[in-house]
């Protein structure tokens, strides 16, 4: 397990044990909401849609983390890092399996959507004609909402290796400190990186509800693509800075730790 590749593989059959598990638990709740409405009367079809939609925005955020902590680990293990293996091989090997597997998850959720949209497939046509109307346009047009969605999607994907990169550079931070500080110092460093940690969450989340309300707009108004090309185009940028200074913090003061 030298190469790129081969630590792509390990870490990739790892992190997608994790995503089946929590795709598992989604597929169990969608199943036991839908009987629970359906034991209390006649469900309306886009009660179908409405759960699996509400759901998938926890099993995001879920995985998410999950994929943080794995990913973090791996950055700090014996296993990984005194193998004869580049730093920077194995941090971008490491964040491409987690790139990978959140990506697995999202077309798992998209298929679901898929096959709730198809059953009611009618009422959600009405609701999108007359949200168009509601924007100044008389037909919902296909191709603009297909464009909005994968420029959504993308964005959502760059922001969520912006979150990587930036739960990396700090975890890469603070134990870089333990070299610098006294206990009482790193303490107060640490402490510091946790305050910062909330805020990035808060406004990452903040930013994800902006989003959303915006792809919604931009199936109908093409206008609103191109900020969301500028926004994905920022936050490679700045993944990219910060994806370079953990990378030097590995090779200069991070200790592995014992699995």
């Amino acid at each position: 397990m030298t190469g790129f590749g081969n630590v792509f593989s390990v870490t990739l059959k790892e992190k997608f044990r994790n995503m089946n598990f929590v795709l598992m638990i989604d597929l169990i709740a969608i199943a036991v909401t839908i009987f629970f409405n359906i034991v209390q009367g006649t469900p309306p079809k886009e009660s179908y849609l409405s759960t699996v939609f509400l759901y998938s925005l926890v099993v995001y955020f879920g995985v998410f983390i999950r994929l943080s902590v794995v990913q973090e680990k791996t950055f700090r293990s014996d296993s990984y890092r005194l193998i004869p293996i580049s730093n920077t091989s194995l941090y971008l090997s490491n964040m491409a399996s987690s790139f990978v597997s959140f990506l697995y998850v999202v077309v798992v959720q998209l298929v679901l959507y898929a096959i709730s949209l198809v059953i009611n497939i009618r009422e959600f046509m009405d609701f999108l004609n007359i949200s168009s109307l509601m924007n100044g346009r008389l037909t919902f047009s296909a191709p603009n909402a297909v464009l909005g969605g994968v420029t959504f999607v993308g964005q959502m994907l760059g922001l969520v290796i912006l979150g990587w990169t930036t739960i990396t550079l700090i975890h890469l931070a603070t134990s870089s400190a333990r070299n610098f500080l006294p206990s009482r110092g790193h303490k107060f460093l640490s402490m510091l990186l946790y305050i910062f940690v909330i805020w990035f969450v808060l406004l990452v989340s903040g930013r994800f509800m902006d989003s959303m309300s915006n792809a919604i707009n931009s199936f109908f108004d093409t206008s609103y693509i191109s900020g969301f090309l500028f926004n994905l185009l920022v936050y490679l940028i700045v993944a990219g800075v910060e994806s370079v200074i953990s990378i030097f913090l590995m090779s200069r003061w991070v200790e592995t730790i014992t699995d």
